[in-house]
C-alpha cells in the first residue's frame, strides 16, 4: 500500500487510448499534408497571369452580355469597362497556391484532430465498460460479497472470456469458503462429542464414587480417548497429503488393492457384508502406501455405510488411455443426489453423524481418498445407484516411462 501510495498520479486507461488514437490521426494527417504539399511545390508547372490595377490588387475585365445603344449625340454604342475588385481569396501566384493549401490543410487537421479525440474517447470509454463491471465485482467481492458475479453478455472476446474466468474463480473460492466454513462446524462437533463424553462419565463417577464399575468406566474412557487420538491422526493426514511432493513411481494396482482387501476383511465379515472382487494388473504411477490407504478407506466406507446381508463389488484394471481404474460399489441405502458433491467433504455423512454402524469411522474416508486421488494427477468419481449404494470410481494416469524403476512392492 505504501509503494502504490508513492506513485505519481497518471492518466487513465481511457485518457491514455484517447490521447494514442489522436495522435495516430494526426500524425496520419500530418504525413498526407506533408505528402500533398511537396507534390504541389515540385510537381504541377503553374502559369497564372493577373492584372494589377492601380491599387496593386489583382483586377479581371468583365464584359456585358451586349453593347448599350449609344448615347445621343454618338456614332457608336457605348461599351463600358467595368472593374471589379477581386474576392476575397486572392490566386496571383504558384507561392500563393501553396500558402493556401497550406492553411486550409491545418485548418481540416486540427477539426479533423479534435473530431477524433472525441470519437476516441466514446470508443475507449465503450470497450472498457466491461473492465469498469469487473473492476466493481471485484471491490465487492473483497469486501466479502462472494455472491457476486459478473456476468458479462455480448460477444465472446477478450473480455468475456476474463469475465468467465473471473467468475469461475469465485465460484471455487466461495464454495471453497463454505466448505472450510462446514469443516471448522463438523471438525469442531467431531472433537467436541468424545471430550463431552468423557466429561459427563468423569461426572458420573464423582457423583457417585462408590457405585461405579471403574474397569467398565477405564475402558469406556480408553475408547473414547481412542476414537478421539484416531480423529486427530486422520486430521494430520488429510493435511499432510499433498503438502510435501511424492515421489511416485511404477505400481502395480493390484498389490495395494489386495492388501486392502485382507485389512477391511474382518470387519465385512461381523457385519455381514460379502465382498466380490476381481484385481487385475493395472500399472500406475504413485505411492504405494498411499495408493493401499485409499483402497482401504474405499472398502471401510463400502462396509460400513452398507446392510446387513449386502455386497461389496471391487474391481481394478487397465484404463483404455493408461493408467488404471478402480471402481467399488455397495448396497447400502440410496444417495439423494444433492448430497453426492458434499460426501468427499470432511465429516460430512449422507445419513447424519451416527450413519455409520456402531459409530465407526470419522467422516473423513472418502475426503482422504480424494486428497490422494488428487496428489496422483487421478480423478474420483461418485454415482448413487437407483437401488440404493454409491459407486465410486477412480481413474490414476498411467505409469512413468522407460528408465524409472521396477514396480515398487505393493
Amino acid at each position: 500500500m505504501a509503494e502504490r501510495a508513492r506513485r505519481r498520479p497518471a492518466l487513465g486507461v481511457r485518457a491514455r487510448l484517447t490521447l494514442t488514437y489522436a495522435s495516430l490521426t494526426v500524425l496520419t494527417g500530418l504525413a498526407m499534408l506533408a505528402a500533398v504539399y511537396v507534390f504541389m511545390r515540385y510537381v504541377p508547372t503553374y502559369a497564372i497571369e493577373a492584372s494589377v490595377g492601380a491599387t496593386g490588387t489583382a483586377e479581371f475585365q468583365r464584359a456585358p452580355a451586349s453593347p448599350l445603344p449609344a448615347p445621343s449625340g454618338s456614332a457608336r454604342p457605348f461599351q463600358p469597362t467595368e472593374t471589379v475588385p477581386a474576392l476575397s481569396l486572392q490566386i496571383a501566384s504558384a507561392d500563393d497556391v501553396l500558402n493556401t493549401l497550406l492553411l486550409f490543410s491545418a485548418l481540416a487537421l486540427v477539426l479533423i484532430g479534435a473530431l477524433g479525440a472525441w470519437i476516441s474517447w466514446v470508443a475507449a470509454g465503450r470497450m472498457l465498460r466491461p473492465l469498469r463491471r469487473i473492476h466493481e465485482t471485484a471491490v465487492l467481492a473483497g469486501a466479502g460479497r462472494l455472491d457476486q458475479r459478473v456476468r458479462l453478455r455480448g460477444p465472446d472476446d477478450e473480455f468475456a472470456q476474463l469475465a468467465a474466468s473471473f467468475d469461475t474463480m469465485l465460484d471455487r473460492l466461495s464454495g471453497s469458503l463454505h466448505a472450510h466454513q462446514r469443516f471448522a462446524a463438523n471438525a469442531s462437533h467431531e472433537l467436541r462429542t468424545p471430550l463431552a463424553t468423557t466429561k459427563a462419565m468423569l461426572d458420573v463417577a464423582r457423583a457417585d464414587p462408590g457405585g461405579q464399575d471403574v474397569a467398565a468406566l477405564t475402558e469406556r474412557l480408553l475408547e473414547t480417548n481412542q476414537r478421539s487420538i484416531e480423529t486427530v491422526d486422520a486430521l494430520l493426514d488429510l493435511a499432510e497429503i499433498g503438502q510435501s511432493p511424492l515421489d511416485p513411481g511404477p505400481v502395480d494396482l493390484a498389490g495395494p488393492v489386495r492388501e486392502a482387501l485382507a485389512e477391511v476383511g474382518p470387519e465385512a465379515a461381523e457385519a455381514k457384508v460379502r465382498i466380490e472382487s476381481a484385481a487385475g494388473t493395472a500399472l500406475v504411477a504413485g505411492e504405494a502406501v498411499l495408493l493401499r490407504r485409499m483402497a482401504t478407506n474405499l472398502l471401510l466406507n463400502a462396509v460400513r455405510h452398507n446392510r446387513p446381508g449386502g455386497r461389496v463389488e471391487l474391481s481394478c484394471g487397465p484404463a483404455e488411455a493408461g493408467g488404471a481404474v478402480l471402481t467399488v460399489v455397495n448396497t447400502g441405502p440410496v444417495v439423494p443426489p444433492e448430497k453426492l458433491a458434499l460426501l468427499a467433504e470432511p465429516f460430512f455423512r449422507a445419513g447424519g453423524r451416527a450413519s455409520a454402524p456402531g459409530g465407526r469411522g470419522h467422516g473423513l474416508g472418502l475426503a482422504l481418498v480424494q486428497s490422494i486421488v488428487a496428489a496422483h494427477g487421478g480423478s474420483l468419481r461418485l454415482a448413487g445407484r437407483p437401488e440404493g449404494g454409491l459407486a465410486v470410481t477412480v481413474a490414476l494416469p498411467p505409469e512413468p516411462g522407460p528408465g524409472s524403476g521396477g514396480p515398487r512392492p505393493g
